[in-house]
C-alpha cells in the first residue's frame, strides 16, 4: 500500500518468553488441573504501522516437541504428562509444527516507539486446521531496532 510505514520485525526467541496454557479437558482431565508450557523453539516475524494497523502481520512457527513442562509436579507426573500430550494431544510425530497466523491485531502506544499488542488468528498443525484465540503481549522495539520479544501466553 503506497505511503505504508511498515517495519519488518524478527522474533528474538533468545530474548523471548512464551507460554501456552492446555486447560484441562480429555487425556489431561485426570491430573485435574491446566498445565502451562513453555515454547523453547520457535520462529516468528511481525510487520508493523503504528499509524495503518489493518497493513500489520504476524506469524509464527512453533517446534512442537519443544514444549516443556513448567509446572512443579512429580517426577513421575511430570513425564507422564509430556508424553501424553506430545503422543496423544499434538501428535509430535504426525504434526511437529504448530503455525500460529494473525488475523487481527489492535496495538496500543506504552511509551515512545514501544506498543503492546493483542493478537488473534488461527493456530494448526500441519495438514490439520483449527481455530483458537491468542493474546501474546508484544512490545515493539523502537524504530532503531530490528528483534522483536514476545512475552504472553495462548
Amino acid at each position: 500500500m503506497p505511503g505504508t510505514l511498515c517495519k519488518r520485525y524478527v522474533l528474538d526467541a533468545k530474548r523471548s518468553r512464551f507460554t501456552v496454557q492446555v486447560f484441562a479437558h480429555g487425556v489431561l482431565a485426570g491430573f485435574a488441573h491446566s498445565p502451562a508450557y513453555a515454547i523453547r523453539q520457535f520462529e516468528g516475524e511481525m510487520s508493523f504501522d503504528p499509524q495503518n494497523q489493518a497493513d500489520c502481520t504476524f506469524g509464527m512457527v512453533v517446534n512442537a516437541a519443544s514444549l516443556e513442562l513448567l509446572d512443579n509436579v512429580r517426577a513421575q507426573d511430570r513425564e507422564q504428562m509430556q508424553k501424553q500430550l506430545m503422543e496423544d494431544v499434538l501428535e509430535v510425530a504426525k504434526y511437529p509444527t504448530i503455525i500460529f497466523h494473525c488475523t487481527d491485531m489492535t496495538a496500543n502506544q506504552i511509551a515512545e516507539g514501544w506498543f503492546r499488542t493483542q493478537l488473534e488468528g488461527a493456530i494448526r498443525r500441519m495438514a490439520s486446521p483449527g481455530r483458537s484465540r491468542s493474546t501474546p503481549n508484544c512490545a515493539s522495539p523502537p524504530p532503531s531496532c530490528a528483534w522483536l520479544a514476545i512475552s504472553g501466553c495462548c
